[in-house]
């Protein structure tokens, strides 16, 4: 399935592909890294909690946390599953950090609810969150990631694969696109332990 490209979306940002790791900065060796990092605290969908009703959710209840944000869905024949399979396994080799939250955000209103993002998540990883909301939040969530999607008429969405980071002040700071997602463990190590 073919997929929009996030750097064709990211050209009105001023981005640099950073070269090494400098733990002083953060810096990023195999994302591209934002200049000028976007705020995404802000952004408000639907979630479910365990046995709870479903309700609002914004980026900014996880201050103080790393994220790394995905958008989605759960129809998705090949890259969702397996970006979601490539997360879980990184979360694991990174020792399951508490002060790292994986969500993934749906781009299929119509058919994916709170309730069926948190399921679909979870059978990757229990501690994965999906989110979903009405097609004005979706829009609204994508266009503060700079992501772009469309529904095809065989009901398959086109959309952004990359992998969002965003640091402990619901900003983004970089982007992985797929062909990079290898070098997410050594970044995500870097930042979690600065001093190591």
């Amino acid at each position: 399935m073919a997929v929009l490209s996030s750097l064709t979306l990211f050209r009105q940002l001023q981005t640099s592909q950073a070269k090494s790791v400098d733990s002083n900065t953060q810096e990023v060796t195999g994302g591209t890294h934002l200049n000028n990092p976007v705020d995404v605290q802000h952004v408000t969908l639907s979630h479910i909690n365990k046995g709870d009703s479903s309700g609002n959710l914004s980026l900014n209840t996880f201050t103080g946390k790393t994220l790394l944000t995905f958008f989605g869905y759960t129809h998705c024949p090949d890259i969702c599953p397996i970006t979601l399979m490539d997360l879980a396994e990184l979360h694991q080799s990174l020792g399951e950090p508490k002060d790292l939250q994986i969500i993934m955000i749906t781009v299929d209103a119509k058919r994916d609810t709170p309730e069926i993002m948190q399921t679909y998540v979870e059978n990757f990883h229990p501690s994965f969150l999906g989110l979903s909301g009405s097609s004005a939040q979706i829009v609204e969530a994508a266009k503060s990631f700079f992501v772009g999607f469309a529904e095809q008429e065989n009901k398959l969405m086109l959309h952004t694969d990359s992998v969002f980071l965003i640091d402990t002040e619901g900003k983004m700071r970089s982007l992985y696109a797929q062909d990079k997602l290898e070098h997410l463990a050594a970044d995500l190590q870097n930042i979690l332990n600065p001093t190591n």
